[in-house]
This record gives structure tokens, C-alpha cells and sequence, in this order.
């Protein structure tokens, strides 16, 4: 993952945790907000994938529900290939691109 990936999950994760009151790392959702950045931006690129972060990491507060909250597939028009649904599919599909 890049720098700001890295970023996130050492820097402003701990302090979303805390100020939503959970201890520990644990996460309100599935998947985690990095991992859902991490997706976002792999399957709909940097602009609206990053938007798409952003939104759903304002959703993490105490009085947010949380659950299983997956990344949206792009529209059938506009993908050229499978997308992956996971982090180890998109970590595998990045470096068979390198």
C-alpha cells in the first residue's frame, strides 16, 4: 500500500478508535476504513475512490450503526475487467500489473 495508506492506518485510525470510544482497534465496520480506502481507490482511482474514503469515514462516530458496509461496484459500462473484492485480490491484482 502507498504512503498514504500507511498514513491512515497509523495515524488517524487510532485517533477515529478513540474518539468514537472503541478501544483496541476494533472497528465499527466491514470491511475496516483502510481497507475500504484501499479498495475504493484501487477499483474507482484516486479521485472518487478518495471521496468515497472520506465519506465513509465520516460515518464512523459513536452514534453510526457500523456492519457490513462493502466498496460499490463501478457500473458494468465503465469497468474493462473483474474488479477485486478483497484486499488480498487487489494486492495480488496490483503487482501482476507491475
Amino acid at each position: 500500500m502507498g504512503p498514504l495508506h500507511t498514513f491512515y492506518k497509523l495515524f488517524v485510525s487510532p485517533v477515529l478508535h478513540a474518539g468514537a470510544g472503541m478501544a483496541g482497534g476494533a472497528c465499527r465496520f466491514q470491511p475496516t476504513c483502510s481497507e475500504y480506502a484501499a479498495i475504493a481507490v484501487h477499483e474507482h482511482g484516486w479521485l472518487r475512490g478518495g471521496w468515497m474514503s472520506l465519506k465513509r469515514m465520516s460515518r464512523c462516530h459513536p452514534g453510526g450503526k457500523g456492519g457490513f458496509d462493502p466498496v460499490p461496484q463501478k457500473c458494468p459500462f465503465m469497468q474493462s475487467s473483474k474488479a477485486p473484492v478483497t484486499m488480498k485480490e487487489a494486492h495480488i491484482s496490483h503487482e501482476s500489473r507491475s
